[in-house]
This record gives C-alpha cells, sequence and structure tokens, in this order.
C-alpha cells in the first residue's frame, strides 16, 4: 500500500511512478514510453532512443527507495 505516496510522480499524466523515464537528471519525470517519445521530439530529437544515446533521458526505476523518502502528489496552486 503506498497511502498516496509514491517515489516519484509523472509529470505528464501525475500518476504515481516506480519505473520511468528520468529526463535531464531529474529535471522531469515520464511514466509512459509513447509520452516520453513525444517529449523527445518535443526537446529535438528524432526519438526516444536518439534522446537516450545523447543522456539527455533514460529508464530506471526507484522500487529500492525507502518509503520514508517518497512524496505526495503535487496540488495544484493556479
Amino acid at each position: 500500500m503506498t497511502d498516496g505516496k509514491y517515489p516519484r510522480y509523472c509529470d505528464v499524466t501525475h500518476e504515481g511512478m516506480w519505473e520511468g523515464w528520468c529526463i535531464a537528471d531529474g529535471a522531469m519525470y515520464i511514466k509512459h514510453m509513447n509520452d516520453a517519445n513525444a517529449h523527445a521530439v518535443d526537446a529535438g530529437y528524432a526519438n526516444l532512443e536518439e534522446a537516450y544515446d545523447d543522456d539527455y533521458m533514460y529508464y530506471t526505476d526507484w522500487f529500492e527507495i525507502p518509503k520514508d523518502e517518497w512524496h505526495e502528489p503535487e496540488t495544484s496552486t493556479k
């Protein structure tokens, strides 16, 4: 049970994440491959593979993050 907390949250869908794409050393996280590919193209790469090869983004997991380091979902103040 996550108690509403996850190690990371997707910046596109705002879903909790156990694994996914890390963009620019943690500036952004993306859960789904199709969203990661779209972001890579928006960032000027031909595709996800090219962005990965350039070390702009990589796939990882956060299964080993201790529960006390998990985050609550961000709430919008807009």
